[in-house]
């Protein structure tokens, strides 16, 4: 998974998009190219941040030396 704060600026511009169309369409999009964070997504999105940090943990490989 990307950067954690990248992904939330991402998806705080999206869900700041005023026109529900075009909200669903970038959020399709967004989705499509990023298919790995979209249950992170889902969570963001829905208001239920609790527990993020811990699918975060267990959803990043772990760093290679």
């Amino acid at each position: 998974m990307r950067d954690v704060q990248v992904v939330e600026e991402e998806l705080a511009e999206i869900a700041g998009i005023q026109d529900d169309l075009t909200k669903f369409e970038r959020i399709v999009a967004w989705s499509a190219v990023h298919p790995d964070e979209v249950v992170f997504a889902i969570r963001f999105l829905g208001g239920r941040s609790r527990g993020l940090e811990r699918w975060i943990e267990q959803h990043t490989p772990p760093e290679t030396t």
